[in-house]
């Protein structure tokens, strides 16, 4: 009897935990609601440290950061978003909105012209989203080939010959799109969190100062040696940070 009892509790307590992410989340939606936002805070940071989190927990975070004053968090949760679910709207345009009020903004050349447009061609769907349109667009060819093997009308099996080379054209672009969605998702990029940091030309204390950054900042991330990354805020801009100062854009 004694044993049941040991095991029930065992049972119970494992059901809590599990069900503790979703509590969580409901405490945070309820204290963004009502204007709690530093609770709001703390009870996504909660879902987020149990291991469970989805692009609407952190743009909510992203969201809550914002109302409490701290741009920088907000920025990387609008981010981390966007890197799950790049076609959210609400995400990019709070994400824009907030980037206005940082100091260093570099420009969004992936946002204008034929990359803006291949862009928002691309995050229409996420990766799986885009694979999946391949695996259709590739089930198209093999059944156009089956029935070119079927059909005996000389004028049907031209149209299904010219078709697999649509389905074809269209399944290659998915894959492509579906490639840059898979390069997106793992960049290495991060933000300064620190108000202020020198960037140096070595990985070390008091090398030559090369350019100056500040809270919000995104930089690709380009190496790393001890405790400092190697940073590039553009092409001409490359240098040595310490590590504490940025969050990686990673889950």
């Amino acid at each position: 009897m004694k044993r049941l009892i040991v095991l029930l509790s065992i049972y119970c307590a494992a059901l809590t935990v599990y069900a503790s992410p979703a509590d969580d989340l409901a405490a945070g939606n309820a204290a963004y609601a009502e204007g709690k936002f530093q609770e709001a805070v703390v009870m996504y940071e909660k879902v987020l440290d149990s291991g469970e989190f989805s692009w609407a927990v952190f743009y909510n975070l992203g969201n809550s950061y914002y109302k409490t004053g701290q741009i920088s968090r907000a920025i990387l949760n609008y981010e981390k978003a966007l890197r799950l679910n790049p076609a959210q709207e609400d995400a990019r345009f709070n994400l824009q909105l907030v980037n206005q009020l940082i100091t260093d903004r570099r420009p969004d050349y992936a946002e204008t012209g034929l990359m803006g447009i291949w862009n928002g061609i691309q995050r229409t769907f996420t990766v799986d989203g885009w694979a999946w349109i391949s695996i259709g667009f590739f089930a198209l060819i093999f059944l156009s080939y089956v029935l070119l093997y079927i059909v005996r009308i000389a004028a049907v099996k031209r149209i299904l010959f010219a078709f697999s080379f649509l389905w074809l054209f269209l399944g290659a672009w998915a894959v492509i799109f579906a490639q840059d969605q898979y390069s997106a998702y793992y960049k290495n990029e991060g933000i300064i969190m620190a108000d202020e940091i020198t960037v140096g030309s070595e990985p070390k204390q008091n090398s030559t100062t090369l350019f100056i950054l500040h809270s919000g900042t995104k930089v690709d991330i380009l190496g790393e040696s001890g405790d400092w990354y190697n940073v590039r805020f553009d092409p001409e801009k490359i240098g040595w940070m310490p590590k504490a100062d940025l969050e990686r854009i990673t889950f």
